[in-house]
């Protein structure tokens, strides 16, 4: 028994899938070898439903390390993002001047807004991207489970979720998702047969704005292309998967020629694509923690996150069911590798699950689905009413997970807010050596700042003597961190400031004590200022 909602139609259709003509509706048939699958018409939030992501988005948009307010939030991630738009905007180049792994797009947003004079304009972008991701989660849940008030569950845990673990927004995955989940939802359209070859246009129109955005979302984009190819080969639709790699070229290209325009003329092509692509090819390992208790935390806030459940559930829910079959193990199977990059990340990032957040709550929807759908065949039949199904969906996922999900989430809003308090002597200490560099350090002269915070170099305005900004952020691998090194070595900064709490190697140890003398700043002694001699 299937409870729906007044969002939807009952209505079965069969689809009639050409490269020139769009899908129409038709009476029920069965298909020979086929299983006849119930299709409703597009799910779209309304009324509440819509009125909730709206409130939602700007919750999470108004908490943005964007808002000046809110700066001293920023983690090393989030305040080195913020520092290479900055440069941006002021002549440097991400990628040739500055290590950075989001995407040009990105950037390009971030330093648009120093142009306007204040980050303050990326709240507009953040919550459109809140906003757009959210009523396509919305869809996706609502098409497979048929529940209007499942999918406002989903969407209340998808915006909890990325105001906890990704407290402070700012992250290129949160600028990537809504064209991450329009193509999920154009997946789950056109396995479902109710799409046509040309929107394999937007395919690829999305699956480019995305990874200029973030590259790390280019394992969905393999993922979901393999599977088109598997579907396919399957149907014997060679011609038309042709045609539709065509189109998929073609939409790719409208973005990348027209960003590669730029790319190529400021001359960053290979460093944008060593940064972007070859280090997440070739480099697991994010942050230089200890592996061992970072792979050990990963595991336990995926664990309590209550994303787990989606998982475990969806081998009995795919055993079960026979339709979606295809895009389903797509969804799964990103999951699966987000999880495990988080899990090998070699970080205690808790924004690292946002990259298999939408995937793995599409799963956690189906499970619970199943599980109500099981729920009613074991009563006298009586419909449950749509207004307890979100409260449903909530505390199904909540008490799956024994309330873990509760102390994951307070986790991700708490440890932020307990790093702030701890560190208000240290964020005033910065903002003192800021003032002091932007005064004794000429405007050519470079600095480098050993600690975990940009915080100096955004408000000195002051460059990096190293390509590397933070030590905390990509010198997990020897290679960059040498690089660090010897560019630290090289005595190109006029001024090294290091935070006396962060520990450093034996050669930049040295060159200090043989090249640089200390120099005291009134009202600093979290920080030791060296000046070159």
């Amino acid at each position: 028994m299937n409870d729906m909602t007044s969002d939807f139609s009952t209505d079965t259709q069969q689809t009639s899938y050409s490269r020139s003509q769009k899908v129409t509706a038709t009476k029920p048939e069965q298909t020979e070898g086929k299983p006849e699958r119930p299709l409703v018409k597009t799910p779209k939030a309304k009324g509440w439903h819509r009125l909730l992501i709206v409130i939602l988005s700007l919750l999470v948009t108004g908490l943005s390390v964007a808002v000046p307010a809110f700066s001293d939030f920023a983690n090393s991630v989030q305040s080195q993002h913020l520092y290479t738009g900055l440069m941006f905007s002021r002549g440097q180049l991400p990628y040739t001047d500055i290590f950075a792994t989001g995407g040009f797009l990105y950037y390009a947003l971030i330093a648009l807004s120093y142009h306007m004079k204040s980050t303050a304009w990326l709240l507009i972008v953040e919550f459109l991207a809140f906003y757009i991701s959210g009523i396509y989660l919305y869809r996706i849940v609502a098409y497979f489970t048929n529940k209007a008030q499942f999918a406002s569950g989903a969407s209340v845990i998808f915006y909890l979720a990325n105001l906890s673990l990704g407290f402070g927004g700012m992250y290129p995955i949160q600028f990537a998702m809504p064209f991450v989940l329009i193509a999920l939802w154009f997946l789950v359209k056109y396995f479902a047969e109710k799409t046509t070859d040309e929107a394999f246009i937007l395919y690829g129109f999305t699956g480019a704005l995305a990874i200029l955005f973030d590259a790390r979302t280019l394992i969905f984009w393999i993922v979901s292309f393999l599977a088109i190819i598997i579907y396919n080969i399957g149907q014997k639709h060679f011609m038309r998967g042709f045609y539709q790699v065509l189109c998929l070229v073609f939409g790719s290209i409208l973005v990348i020629y027209f960003t590669g325009y730029f790319v190529f003329n400021l001359q960053m092509t290979s460093d944008y694509l060593a940064d972007t692509l070859t280090y997440y090819l070739t480099n697991l390992p994010l942050m230089r923690d200890n592996i061992y208790l970072s792979i050990a935390f990963q595991i336990a806030l995926f664990l309590c996150s209550g994303l787990l459940v989606g998982f475990v559930m969806y081998f009995k829910h795919i055993r079960s069911q026979a339709t979606d079959k295809l895009v389903k193990t797509v969804i799964f199977a990103t999951a699966l590798i987000y999880a495990l990059y988080a899990i090998f990340s070699q970080s205690f990032s808790t924004y690292l699950l946002l990259y298999l957040l939408p995937f793995a709550l599409s799963l956690v929807a189906l499970g619970i689905n199943d599980d109500h759908d099981l729920s009613l065949t074991r009563t006298s039949h009586r419909r449950v009413r749509p207004v307890g199904l979100q409260t449903k969906f909530l505390t199904f996922f909540v008490t799956a997970s024994f309330f873990l999900p509760v102390a994951a989430f307070a986790y991700g809003i708490g440890a932020p807010l307990v790093s702030y308090v701890a560190n208000l002597s240290v964020n005033a200490e910065r903002s003192t050596l800021a003032d002091y560099i932007s005064k004794e350090n000429s405007t050519s002269g470079t600095i480098y700042v050993w600690d975990s915070s940009a915080k100096i170099y955004i408000q000195s305005k002051s460059q990096s003597a190293s390509k590397f900004v933070l030590p905390v952020n990509d010198t997990a691998n020897s290679s960059n961190y040498s690089d660090l090194q010897d560019q630290l070595i090289q005595d190109s900064a006029s001024y090294i400031i290091v935070n006396n709490a962060q520990s450093l190697p034996s050669s930049v140890k040295d060159n200090l004590k043989n090249n640089y003398e200390t120099v005291s700043v009134d009202n600093v002694s979290h920080f030791t200022v060296y000046q070159k001699k």
